[in-house]
């Protein structure tokens, strides 16, 4: 038992050091870039972790083969390990070149977006829900922990209130961490939009709207796509929120009104910070239209 618990010390030490890098990237990002990014980084590791079990099963069938050669048939060793590292480098490199080319569709198709997701044909796959109120508070975070779990299947894990600075104001983020049917699942209330400002100024571009069989408000077409372009910095607009506008306006670019979504910018005090955001973006198809159309 001894010896093959000293035997095998190299491999459990491989395999804590394997979790712990799983995790400690996420905390790292967390710690630099905040929430927003951190909880895109963790889309995409999921769907990496899945394709994580090729190698796993390669691995695993090798261990057997490598321990023989290396007691029994040290000549054959080397060639034998560098034969199968050959076989993974081949068998990774279109998965590589698939995840560069449409990785981003792939992120927007398996987790979906809130807002966007009403003008959307895609459906709804989002992992946490966000609301926005000048009116919530620790009081009635607190009361919504009590009464969520009263709904058979949500469990309440933990309930957490954020801070932030703002241009304007300081962004309270109340999130409460849940479980729906045992799936992880956030809900997060916002009392600021934008760089700081109350949500009321929200009130005169929100419609009602059904779909997924509910009733719910939520802003206009116009609104959406001109609260899209304000995202504040550091996240600004991803590569991944540059594929979701492209969806937008490819589906809705006939109901857009470009003008009214420059007056709502404006009006919103937000023109310098769009600027900001679409400086990068590419000027192919829709978006060059809109680049030009805002920028101008």
């Amino acid at each position: 038992m001894l010896r093959l618990a000293r035997e095998s010390f190299a491999f459990t030490v491989a395999g804590v050091l394997t979790v712990a890098t799983g995790y400690v990237d996420a905390l790292v990002i967390q710690a630099m870039l905040g929430r927003h990014s951190t909880g895109l980084y963790g889309a995409a590791y999921r769907i990496v972790v899945v394709f994580g079990w090729i190698p796993l099963i390669f691995q695993t069938a090798m261990y057997r083969s490598i321990s023989y050669l290396a007691h029994r048939k040290r000549e054959g060793f080397g060639p034998f390990v560098e034969r199968w590292a050959s076989v993974m480098c081949i068998v990774a490199l279109p998965i590589a070149a698939g995840g560069q080319i449409v990785g981003g569709r792939l992120l927007l198709l398996v987790f979906g977006s809130q807002a966007l997701s009403v003008y959307l044909k895609s459906p709804l796959r989002s992992k946490d829900l966000d609301l926005v109120s000048s009116q919530i508070g620790p009081e009635h975070q607190e009361a919504l922990s009590k009464h969520l779990p009263q709904t058979q299947g949500l469990e309440v894990r933990s309930s957490t209130i954020q801070s932030r600075p703002l241009q304007r104001g300081t962004l309270k983020t109340y999130t409460i961490e849940l479980r729906v049917d045992g799936k992880p699942f956030f809900l997060e209330i916002f009392d600021k939009v934008l760089d700081g400002q109350d949500p009321s100024v929200l009130i005169p571009h929100v419609e009602k709207a059904h779909r997924w069989n509910l009733d719910f408000w939520v802003p206009s077409l116009n609104a959406t796509l001109a609260l899209r372009l304000a995202f504040r910095q550091p996240e600004g607009i991803s590569p991944l929120n540059s594929r979701r506008l492209e969806d937008l306006l490819q589906e809705n670019w006939r109901r857009i009104d470009l003008s009214e979504v420059r007056r709502i910018i404006q009006e919103w005090e937000m023109s310098e910070v769009v600027k900001s955001n679409l400086g990068p973006l590419r000027k192919t198809g829709k978006l060059r239209i809109l680049r030009e159309e805002l920028m101008s």
